[in-house]
């Protein structure tokens, strides 16, 4: 039986590419056009409100997830644009 929605995972990694290509420094990682269309997707699905979206664009966000890495590990986020490349 298939589900509807994405998966919890397939959903993370989605949020996660947009927010790389709202950072400028990452987003030559991503290819052409893949944000657009991952945030298209997501919101047709119905897997994410447009404010989730929203959120992953803002500086705050970003500043949050660098600071989340110096103590988790650095470049996670990176490695989320260059595994889809």
């Amino acid at each position: 039986m298939t589900k509807p929605r994405p998966s919890r995972t397939a959903t993370k990694i989605a949020r996660f590419m947009v927010m790389v290509d709202a950072i400028p420094r990452l987003q030559p990682l991503l290819p052409a056009g893949a944000a657009e269309t991952i945030e298209a997707v997501m919101l047709a699905s119905g897997a994410v409100r447009p404010s989730h979206l929203t959120m992953m664009r803002r500086p705050q966000t970003h500043r949050f997830m660098s600071w989340a890495e110096r103590l988790t590990g650095r470049g996670q986020v990176a490695w989320f644009g260059v595994r889809k490349r």
